[in-house]
């Protein structure tokens, strides 16, 4: 009995006259699924069929006068990568079992004879061939993704989808490599949000959370595709732009500065946030005394805690030598620095 929930299966039939197309017709009718076919008389027309992919399953009359049945089998083999990605069910009247390693060797899936009944119980076997390999492809693919997904958690922060700090830490030892070998600019600008723990007090966390994730979009939209944008921890961001030297990311950090006080954060309800970033820029090839990347990140880190000190256009420090930030510079930053030395 036919299940009145499983889908139509399309088969492709593959037979030179009526008389070996009536017990493929018949199979069809008689297989647990239902099964709509297409019929025709000719290999190049059914390989253009089937490479098409709109069939579960071909049935090949071997005795066809019209049909080349290596050349379909190699043909569908071929597209599918080897096995074929429609099964190929070869019909062989007085089936001798000496050739049937021939046929499967050949690209069959099965081969039956020509009584509708056996070949029935075939097809099905067939169909079901296929929903498993199906169904296992998919399981893998989703496997792959869900995979992927778990590598880019790894290396992002949730909130504001930006390079996590661990990961910037990995691309900063990468490109200050790079940059130390062929002896090209690197710039490093650490950046701050002044008036941001105001937010969290008078509006809450969640208030908070919002200006963190807009400010980690108008970073990523203001930088270069080249660049690494990454939330170092807290209200604490790291911008490594290479091949940028100190006036050009210098330009750039007094120019996202700008831009986010003609175009200020916004809480929930619209209203201006109140808050502003501060700066501080380093660079390998001008910044005294940077002579690894832990230098240049306590360049920057020292540079940003001058400019936190200052106002107006003073927001944005360039540093002049690789000098140790003071421990309250930047408190998520330096913290977070702390805590991995103390733990390694």
């Amino acid at each position: 009995m036919k299940s009145a929930l499983s889908r139509v299966r399309r088969a492709l039939l593959v037979a030179d006259d009526a008389e070996r197309l009536a017990p493929l017709r018949a199979a069809c009718k008689a297989c647990a699924d239902e099964v709509a076919v297409v019929e025709v008389d000719d290999d190049a027309t059914a390989v253009v069929l089937a490479r098409a992919q709109l069939f579960d399953v071909v049935l090949a009359h071997a005795a066809s006068r019209r049909v080349d049945l290596p050349a379909l089998l190699g043909a569908l083999a071929a597209e599918g990568g080897g096995e074929g990605r429609t099964p190929v069910l070869v019909v062989a009247e007085g089936r001798d079992p000496a050739a049937l390693p021939g046929w499967i060797d050949a690209g069959a899936a099965d081969v039956a004879a020509p009584e509708p009944m056996e070949l029935a119980a075939r097809l099905a076997a067939a169909l079901r061939r296929r929903d498993r390999r199906e169904r296992a492809e998919r399981e893998l693919w989703e496997l792959r993704r869900a995979n992927e997904r778990l590598s880019a958690l790894a290396v992002t922060d949730d909130l504001t989808g930006l390079v996590n700090a661990r990961r910037f830490r990995e691309r900063l030892e990468e490109e200050y490599a790079r940059a130390d070998r062929y002896r090209t600019h690197l710039s490093l600008v650490m950046s701050d949000l002044d008036g941001f723990k105001l937010v969290n007090d008078v509006h809450g966390h969640p208030a908070g959370d919002r200006i963190l994730a807009q400010i980690g979009q108008r970073l990523r939209a203001h930088a270069r595709a080249t660049d690494i944008v990454a939330r170092y921890g807290g209200d604490e961001f790291a911008l490594l732009l290479p091949h940028a030297a100190l006036a050009d990311a210098t330009t750039f950090a007094r120019r996202v500065r700008a831009r986010l006080a003609d175009a200020p954060l916004l809480l929930a309800d619209g209203r201006h946030a109140g808050v502003g970033l501060s700066c501080g820029v380093a660079s390998v090839m001008e910044t005294p005394g940077v002579g690894s990347a832990a230098d240049l990140l306590e360049a920057a880190d020292a540079a940003l805690y001058e400019a936190k000190k200052s106002t107006g256009d003073g927001k944005v420090a360039a540093a002049t030598r690789a000098a140790r930030a003071p421990a309250a510079a930047c408190g998520a930053g330096a913290a977070l620095r702390a805590r991995e030395e103390g733990a390694s």
